[in-house]
């Protein structure tokens, strides 16, 4: 039985400290496609000197 008062809602009494879980994967993506291209210039870097040495 609700009766609508503040003291029984469970949303306005909840006294909890924990933070609402509003995190988004924005920054674990971009972490992995800077991590990508780095790993894509080292191939590139380490493709580049085997040319050059095979000349």
């Amino acid at each position: 039985m609700d009766t609508g008062s503040p003291a029984t809602d469970d949303s306005v009494t909840k006294t909890s400290n924990e933070l609402p879980n509003t995190a988004s994967p924005m920054y674990n993506y971009m972490v992995t496609g800077l991590g990508l291209i780095l790993a894509g210039l080292v191939v590139m870097k380490v493709q580049n000197r085997k040319r050059r040495e095979n000349i």
